[in-house]
């Protein structure tokens, strides 16, 4: 079962939890295909998807898995030394990190910190570090270069990292699990949809 997703949301979430599926149905080998572009279902580039935003293709079905919600994070030892922001002005006086040229257009508003309006008198937000990954964004908050919005699935087990504002959140999205309709009466791919969604329940997004 070839399987395709983001570079992210695969790296960081999927890959870990596959070793259950693996060991439940050992009969189905899955090739994870890990891509910040949209890979063609209709000519089978892959079998199905998980999508950061909802499919418009009328040839696809798709089931909706879960709503993920973003926060600011930072590492407790980024905020010894610079302080806790307290407030969405207060962002101007620190090193944010954010995507950079090569984001991946697959996430929906995927520089939401920098979009958001602000109010009072404060400094232009200057990014002191762009990068086109998100599990890199996650390394670099963790070792103190600055501070990021995050989706909150990312940070499960990475106990460096802490919630900044937890108030303020950025615009979440829902995620899909898609196929072509010529695969609807698949066993396999039911399956692995019935595993994400067991998998899912319960976690942090």
């Amino acid at each position: 079962l070839k399987v395709t997703t983001t570079v992210g949301f695969g790296s960081t979430w999927l890959t870990p939890r596959i070793r259950e599926f693996t060991e439940h149905y050992p009969d189905v080998t899955l090739n994870l295909i890990l891509d910040d572009r949209e890979l063609d279902l209709g000519m089978r580039e892959a079998d199905v998807a998980i999508r950061l935003k909802e499919p418009v293709q009328s040839d696809l079905v798709k089931r909706k898995l879960v709503r993920v919600h973003r926060h600011i994070y930072g590492s407790p030892e980024y905020l010894l030394r610079h302080g806790t922001p307290t407030s969405l002005d207060e962002l101007s006086k620190h090193k944010l990190i954010v995507y950079g040229e090569g984001a991946p257009n697959v996430i929906p508003n995927v520089n939401w910190l920098l979009d958001m309006e602000y109010c009072g008198s404060h400094r232009p937000l200057r990014p002191v570090l762009k990068v086109n990954n998100i599990y890199s964004m996650l390394l670099a908050v963790e070792s103190g270069v600055g501070i990021a919005g995050l989706p909150d699935y990312i940070v499960q087990g990475h106990s460096r990292v802490s919630k900044i504002i937890p108030d303020l959140e950025g615009p979440a999205f829902d995620t899909f699990f898609v196929y072509p309709e010529e695969l609807r009466c698949s066993k396999r791919v039911a399956i692995f949809r019935d595993f994400l969604i067991r998998t899912i329940k319960g976690q942090l997004f």
